[in-house]
């Protein structure tokens, strides 16, 4: 093979990490199956942190990064320490790449992209080679780790009027696919892009069902308007569905809807965000404490293992 030879450390990385494709497969049924079968700390971070060294990876994207910071870590053994078959990276190979990726000043959020594919990475060496890789990840210490800077995207705030987007998106010439798909995740927290690709669909009960994280299916009760209008568009099939292309025009007419309401463009997540802020309060107005308001959202209504702190930022 030109490219790469069978016995190159890309190679032997690409053949590895395929090992853990589990596209298709349903990440829910899995926790589910593992749940049964677990008999560890029933602490959540515990449970999860086990079951996520025994699951595969559902999601060609996450895939793709994972299996890129995988290669670069081995190509990062081999130039620095030699190393030419994976089957000998240990904690120290992994611990020094980590270690150059916050002296390149890496944002947080991709140092903690790096530490979770090598987490991946052991799984996926433990599945071949039949025995154990423990790099010790999460007791790791590294130096400047704490100057690492948050880096903010679309979506790290929540809209401050949502009210105000719907409408003025109401009133653009934007296609009524797309108006409705914008009222639907302001409304009910959805994960536009992964439910508009897997599909929404129209039940005789009036209640809406898509996928949500992990494979899950996800009820959703609207206003017998905006019912009325998702099922006009959902057809004979009974299946409201849009493309990726479609998803990317959303987003574009989102930012001039922003820009045109005054406020800053956060995608179609400042919604989840906007919606868990005004869903928490609703909760505490009827008694329910902070803590547990956001604890019954983040995993009831946003469809987490756990509450997420990120929510909670204005």
């Amino acid at each position: 093979m030109k490219r790469e030879q069978l016995g190159s450390i890309v190679f032997q990385t690409e053949t590895v990490m395929k090992g853990l494709i589990a596209f298709g497969e349903s990440k829910h049924a899995a926790k589910e199956t593992f749940k049964k079968e677990y008999s560890g700390d029933k602490n959540i971070d515990k449970f999860m942190a086990s079951f996520a060294k025994t699951d595969g990876i559902h999601a060609i994207t996450t895939f793709k990064d994972y299996l890129r910071v995988a290669i670069d870590t081995a190509k990062f053994a081999r130039e620095n320490f030699g190393i030419k078959d994976i089957k000998n990276l240990t904690a120290e190979h992994i611990q020094s790449f980590l270690q150059s990726k916050i002296d390149e000043k890496v944002s947080k959020s991709t140092f903690n992209l790096n530490k979770s594919a090598l987490e991946k990475f052991s799984t996926a060496l433990e599945r071949k080679f039949e025995k154990k890789f423990d790099f010790e990840i999460k007791n790791m210490s590294f130096q400047g780790k704490e100057n690492l800077k948050t880096k903010e995207r679309a979506g790290y705030h929540p809209y401050s009027n949502t009210s105000a987007l719907i409408n003025q998106i109401k009133n653009m010439n934007v296609p009524e696919t797309y108006k409705v798909a914008i009222e639907l995740t302001a409304v009910t927290g959805l994960r536009l892009h992964k439910s508009l690709s897997a599909g929404i669909k129209v039940n005789p009960n009036g209640i809406l069902t898509t996928q949500s994280k992990g494979g899950r299916q996800k009820e959703m009760i609207v206003s017998p308007a905006l019912h009325n209008k998702i099922a006009n568009l959902a057809g004979n099939k009974g299946v409201f569905k849009l493309s990726k292309q479609d998803y990317n025009n959303i987003l574009s007419e989102l930012k001039l809807a922003a820009k045109a309401t005054g406020q800053s463009y956060e995608a179609c997540h400042g919604f989840r965000h906007s919606f868990f802020l005004q869903k928490s309060a609703e909760l505490q107005k009827e008694g329910m404490s902070l803590k547990d308001s956001w604890n019954k959202v983040s995993k009831e209504e946003l469809d987490h293992n756990r509450f997420v702190k990120n929510y909670t930022r204005g």
